[in-house]
């Protein structure tokens, strides 16, 4: 009600059902579904709130990305983004943005942490990639950030 939702638009009543598994900690099941339906009929809510539902139902919340939602371009990431937001303001669960907008030190600072200094300055597991090192010698060895985000947006060129 908060967002001035009272009913779902057709879209959304027809796929959350599929996504959402009755009577089950389990909320997305594993599979792909296509959409089509106009601007505004309620697609980024159709897949959002499943999402969202699935990450709140999880007992175990480690130092891991939850979510990665890819969109075409900086406009619908961002459309994206500011839905993911309000929908996921009271589940305490951060949402955060990547499209290359910003220069990729400030993202870097949004979305993982140094764990040795814990601040901002800085994340191992990227200047892991500059160093030839592989993503799981930084995760398994040396536990080298904190991500700071539960669901990243973001658009192909920045991924």
């Amino acid at each position: 009600h908060d967002l001035g939702i009272n009913s779902f638009f057709p879209v959304q009543n027809d796929v959350i059902p599929i996504l959402l598994r009755q009577n089950s900690h389990q909320a997305v099941i594993p599979r792909d579904i296509c959409v089509s339906a106009p601007t505004g009929s309620g697609k980024t809510i159709a897949f959002l709130i499943p999402i969202i539902n699935s990450l709140m139902q999880e007992k175990i919340r480690g130092n891991r990305l939850r979510a990665l939602i890819l969109q075409p371009s900086r406009e619908l990431a961002q459309q994206v983004y500011k839905v993911a937001k309000q929908l996921s303001k009271k589940c305490n669960l951060q949402v955060a943005l990547s499209t290359g907008q910003v220069d990729f030190a400030t993202e870097q600072k949004v979305l993982v942490s140094n764990r040795s200094s814990n601040n901002n300055s800085g994340s191992g597991l990227f200047k892991s990639f500059h160093n030839n090192h592989t993503l799981n010698d930084d995760l398994d060895s040396s536990k080298a950030c904190n991500i700071l985000v539960d669901i990243i947006i973001c658009t192909p060129g920045r991924l």
